[in-house]
């Protein structure tokens, strides 16, 4: 009869056993998904979303320094949880569109190098902000880059 009486408790230990081991991992999984759920609404919580578009620059200007470097200037546009920063369109010409992409530029300027002599450009700029929104096209500046100046010889 002990011998019996021996066997059923360690059934019952090791169902026991087994079963609170069943019940522990169940609350670990039960933490781990809120856990996980948690850290998701904070991801989404501090994560900035925008769904405006920024403002558009204003006030473009273009202005040659050399025969290849025209600087652009222009006014921070403003946007709900802030601009990023800056497209910079530009054509060749005078009369153009700018739709080709050049540069970006986190502030509001930008030195655009490697010009061709004595050739007219024209710019564009356009906001971004962090969720991927653009702005619209600011106003269009042009400049010409200067003319190389010869050799001088006395």
């Amino acid at each position: 009869m002990k011998h019996l009486y021996q066997k059923l408790i360690k059934k019952y230990l090791r169902y026991k056993n087994w079963h609170n081991y069943q019940h522990h991992n169940k609350i670990h999984w039960r933490v781990f998904i809120i856990f996980i759920l948690f850290l998701g609404t904070m991801f989404l919580y501090f994560t900035p979303v925008s769904f405006a578009a920024p403002t558009t620059p204003s006030g473009l200007t273009a202005t040659a320094i050399s025969s290849s470097q025209i600087n652009l200037s222009w006014d921070a546009a403003t946007d709900d949880v802030g601009v990023a920063g800056y497209k910079i369109y530009r054509c060749a010409g005078l009369a153009c569109a700018p739709t080709t992409q050049v540069a970006t530029s986190a502030v509001t300027s930008y030195s655009d190098t490697g010009l061709v002599v004595s050739t007219a450009y024209t710019y564009a700029v356009a906001a971004y902000d962090a969720a991927g929104n653009e702005s619209g096209k600011s106003g269009s500046a042009s400049a010409t880059t200067q003319a190389q100046l010869g050799n001088t010889y006395y």
